[in-house]
């Protein structure tokens, strides 16, 4: 049977007491990496804790408007189209033709792209 590390366990008591705090903290509408230098956790510790919970006005500023997002939004949409556009465009294997090279007698074809 694994013994279990007594200092990681206390590491653990002492950080699921500052859970709540964190939730108050997180009520204040104060970012994870505040709430985080705040209780001197690091923020995944905070991400994990405060997952399910909607995130506050200051969380959500840092993580961009509205606004913004609708703009990322139209340039991902952007991208997808010209990379549907570009991949329509492109012959298939199949379809290859033998070019001539014209003013060399005697060379090899070469493969049109």
């Amino acid at each position: 049977m694994k013994v279990a590390n007594p200092h990681l366990a206390a590491r653990r008591a002492q950080k699921a007491a500052l859970l709540p705090r964190a939730a108050q903290l997180a009520g204040e509408s104060r970012s994870y990496q505040e709430i985080a230098d705040a209780l001197g956790i690091a923020k995944s510790t905070v991400c994990n804790w405060l997952r399910d919970r909607p995130l506050g006005r200051a969380a959500a500023q840092a993580l961009g408007t509205p606004r913004m997002t609708a703009k990322l939004a139209a340039r991902y949409e952007s991208l997808q189209a010209w990379q549907r556009s570009s991949l329509t465009r492109r012959p298939s294997p199949e379809k290859k033709t033998e070019l001539p090279r014209p003013g060399v007698p005697g060379a090899p074809a070469r493969r049109s792209r």
